[in-house]
């Protein structure tokens, strides 16, 4: 406030920031400006996600194995797919995952990962697929096609320490 030569003044509370000329008081609920943080969102969305994950099916779906000859061949295959515009789609991200399951996750699995994909979104890409692969490999790959609210935004956006990686 000294930097941008305010001379009003202002009085901040727990619960209200009061914003006061030489006239009038304009107070401003602290409620009104908060930000719902990740761990909020996800507590607010909490029912729809178990109801994704409760949902129960008989369909035996296998996600498609990409071609290739070999784990290179087919990690740019999957790669590819990202470049698609509207291709976000998680199959692809479980995909990804479990062909880096393969090498563990190794530093060299993921160099060569990285090279394929757009380079403003690889670690976002590699993030998402990690947490996309956990859930789905124990909850089973059919689901992905079942998964409403469980989106590539959840796998994304959420803060670190709701994710075991």
């Amino acid at each position: 406030m000294e930097k941008a030569k305010i001379t009003r003044t202002y009085v901040i509370s727990a619960d209200t920031i009061i914003y006061q000329d030489n006239l009038q008081s304009y107070p401003i609920s602290v409620e009104d400006i908060k930000q719902e943080s990740d761990v909020d969102r996800l507590h607010h969305k909490m029912p729809e996600f178990l109801n994704d994950l409760c949902s129960i099916t008989h369909e035996l779906r296998d996600v498609e194995i990409p071609s290739g000859q070999n784990w290179e061949e087919k990690v740019i295959y999957t790669c590819r797919k990202f470049f698609t515009v509207g291709n976000n789609q998680l199959h692809y991200y479980y995909t990804l995952g479990a062909l880096l399951e393969e090498k563990l996750w190794n530093k060299e699995a993921k160099k060569i990962t990285k090279k394929r994909l757009p380079h403003t979104k690889a670690n976002k890409i590699l993030l998402a697929a990690k947490r996309t692969y956990i859930l789905y490999s124990t909850r089973g790959p059919s689901y992905l096609y079942l998964s409403q609210c469980i989106t590539l935004m959840f796998f994304t956006e959420f803060e670190k320490k709701i994710f075991c990686c």
